[in-house]
């Protein structure tokens, strides 16, 4: 059986070298993309709890008023006997 020469080696180790380097560059490409992702969801995530406290706050006010309106009512009822 014959011994592959040389340059049929040499070449392919240059084209394992390329398919690794591709690898690399998709590899990093991938990794920028996550973390751009990741960016975008906590950006997302931090929106969503923005907008509940928002909601939760003037429900909250809502409910404040609402007590304050009632133990007022109380109060002067219980003034008046």
């Amino acid at each position: 059986m014959a011994e592959p020469s040389l340059d049929f080696i040499g070449r392919q180790l240059q084209s394992i070298q390329t398919e690794l380097q591709q690898i690399k560059f998709a590899a990093d490409v991938d990794r920028r993309n996550a973390a751009s992702q990741y960016d975008n969801l906590v950006v997302a995530v931090g929106v969503k709890i923005g907008a509940f406290e928002a909601i939760m706050e003037q429900r909250l006010d809502v409910l404040r008023d609402e007590l304050r309106e009632r133990f007022d009512r109380i109060e002067k009822l219980l003034r008046k006997t």
